[in-house]
């Protein structure tokens, strides 16, 4: 029989307390202390001796009888209490190291489920923005087209009227004038026949047709310039109209070009981060499956008496042998003790009532490896801006500053079809990549007034679908409450305690609910209206300001107004202001107009 071997050895004060309990008699001391061999060996050894003692005595004497008792108590109290706490052991090795395989699976699951799939909910949220952005770019850009539509219509109807014709100009150096040939000839006197009023008279009743006649001609040129005029006042309002409208959709594409660069940035980083994830669960995989091999086992093993190997099978196997043993010396020192001899048909019994099942190591099947999933989260295609077509408009009547042949071209505007979005159900197919854009500051994307729209402080909202507006984000020191306070106090205190600094306006204050302000503010001619909506946000003994003003009306260039819609309810002393019940200081965190849209503080104190 092999001896036991023992990876996790009693402790000293386990060995202390079990001595202490059985004897201090020589052999259990030898059993357990002796560096020579194991107790299963010292146990064969000694039960070896018995068996010799008591085949020279035929007897089983008292000193034979109290041996017999200590081994008996060795088997009970030591050595069997090792091989189940060694196999206890080896039981939770094997299960602490399979945790260890189940560990990269549930770390695995948690990135898919958490990390991946909030990634892919971003990757959405982005792809509806440049959805969106593209409906907006189909609305601009059909209003573009009928603008320049209604512009052609009217650059026709300009040129057929100043470049019309109404008389037979010279081009001998005559310039703006009209020359009428006489059909009887050149007017002269015979002073020799006639006086000299004659000769007037003669001459007088040459030109009689031409009566009325220039006076007709200059009345129908001047109606002619006022027609020309008022078309080309028209025509170049529409153009103007135009080019304002080419600039809001080239700015929209814009916009949803750096859309599509963030999804385009983000889907790399989620797909890149996705394959990351999933080579560090193989590697998991790979490193703990092997970790779990070797000590699980079966290893090598040189075959000697309790050198199964460093693994737990071979483990598992030496104590089941050990057991075996023991139990078996154990029964025959106990039929030795009741009847002083052994017969072999004992021994066949003691065999048959020996199992080993509790000493039996569970092991847990190694998990199928999870499949990777690698999203291919697709491509948002860039977009070209829209260009204007060729036209020429003529602004005088063409016979006053002849010209040649312009070029008057209808055809369809460069403005290329919208960018398709790519199908949702080849979301795994990725096109080619598209031409990167630098991603804008973050003044940059302000400017632009979609881009505008939808990020910082929150905005009262315009039926113009381009207008100018500002927004800021303010540090005070001052409570909320105060900043409330002395808001309201402006408001209420016109014109007698407070006045607009900024050309003299109106503010009215609509509503005030809970942390946020509605207002809007008349300019002092009545004629334009801005809207304002102010969020207050404690930030801890101080108050962050987030506040947005938006034009009511088709705007660009504001010449800074809607930001001194906003400063001038803020600002305190040190701002040039005179605030009514608080005055605190402030910090100007940021600043961000619309596209053509200013912010000049200096522009603010002007009346």
């Amino acid at each position: 029989q092999r001896s036991f071997v023992n990876p996790y050895p009693l402790s000293a004060m386990r060995a202390a307390a079990l001595l202490s309990t059985v004897s201090t008699a020589a052999l259990l001391q030898e059993a357990v202390s002796s560096s020579s061999g194991t107790p299963v060996a010292k146990l064969r050894a000694h039960f070896a001796a018995v068996q010799s003692e008591i085949q020279k005595t035929g007897k089983v004497t008292p000193a034979v009888y109290s041996t017999v008792q200590k081994l008996l108590d060795m088997c009970t109290r030591i050595i069997e209490p090792a091989i189940v706490e060694s196999h206890a052991a080896d039981q939770l090795l094997v299960l602490t190291v399979f945790r260890e395989i189940v560990a990269c699976d549930a770390h695995y699951k948690r990135f898919l489920a958490g990390e991946k799939s909030r990634a892919e909910a971003a990757l959405k949220t982005i792809k509806t923005s440049w959805g969106h952005c593209g409906g907006t770019v189909e609305e601009l850009k059909a209003k573009f087209n009928e603008c320049l539509d209604s512009r052609d219509v009217l650059v026709r109807h300009n040129n057929t009227v100043c470049c019309q014709e109404f008389a037979a100009c010279s081009t001998d150096g005559y310039g703006d004038c009209e020359t009428v040939k006489l059909e009887a000839g050149f007017a002269g006197c015979d002073y020799k026949a006639m006086t000299g009023q004659e000769c007037f008279s003669h001459a007088k009743q040459l030109v009689a047709p031409l009566h009325g006649y220039f006076q007709r001609q200059d009345a129908k040129y001047e109606a002619l310039r006022f027609e020309c005029e008022k078309f080309s006042a028209a025509t170049k309002a529409k153009i103007a109209e135009c080019s304002y409208l080419q600039e809001a959709v080239n700015a929209k594409v814009e916009e949803t070009n750096q859309i599509g660069e963030e999804f385009n940035t983000a889907a790399v980083a989620t797909e890149t981060f996705a394959k990351k994830s999933c080579t560090s669960y193989q590697a998991c995989r790979e490193k703990t499956i092997a970790a779990y091999h070797q000590a699980v086992g079966p290893c090598q093993s040189t075959g000697a008496y309790g050198e199964g190997g460093d693994c737990v099978k071979n483990r598992e196997v030496d104590r089941k042998n050990e057991w075996d043993s023991t139990q078996k010396i154990a029964c025959m020192l106990r039929h030795y003790c009741e009847g002083g001899s052994f017969k072999e048909e004992v021994l066949k019994e003691c065999k048959g009532s020996i199992d080993t099942y509790h000493l039996a190591i569970t092991y847990p099947e190694v998990p199928e490896e999870m499949p990777c999933e690698f999203p291919n989260c697709g491509r948002c295609p860039g977009c070209d801006e829209c260009v204007d077509r060729p036209y020429y408009q003529y602004e005088t009547p063409c016979y006053a500053s002849p010209v040649g042949d312009q070029p008057t071209c209808f055809e369809e505007p460069e403005c290329p079809e919208w960018c398709s979005q790519p199908d949702a159900s080849q979301e795994i197919a990725a096109p080619p990549p598209t031409t990167t854009t630098q991603a804008p500051t973050e003044e940059q994307a302000a400017r632009d007034l979609p881009s505008w729209l939808g990020g910082g402080p929150a905005c009262p909202g315009s039926d113009a679908l381009v207008h100018a507006g500002c927004k800021v984000t303010v540090t005070a020191s001052a409570t909320c409450d105060q900043v409330s306070e002395e808001i309201r106090a402006r408001v209420s205190g016109q014109y007698s305690q407070w006045h607009d600094p900024h050309n003299n306006g109106t503010y009215t204050l609509d509503s005030v609910e809970a942390s946020t302000l509605n207002l809007h503010r008349t300019t002092a001619n009545g004629q334009y209206t801005d809207k304002q909506l102010f969020t207050l946000v404690p930030a801890g003994s101080n108050c962050q300001i987030q506040a947005c003003s938006a034009s009511q009306v088709t705007s660009v260039v504001d010449m800074s107004t809607n930001y001194c819609n906003l400063r001038m309810l803020y600002c305190g002393s040190a701002e040039g202001c005179k605030p009514v019940v608080h005055d605190y200081a402030i910090t100007e965190d940021s600043v961000l107009p619309t596209l053509g849209a200013g912010k000049d503080a200096s522009k603010c104190l002007q009346v």
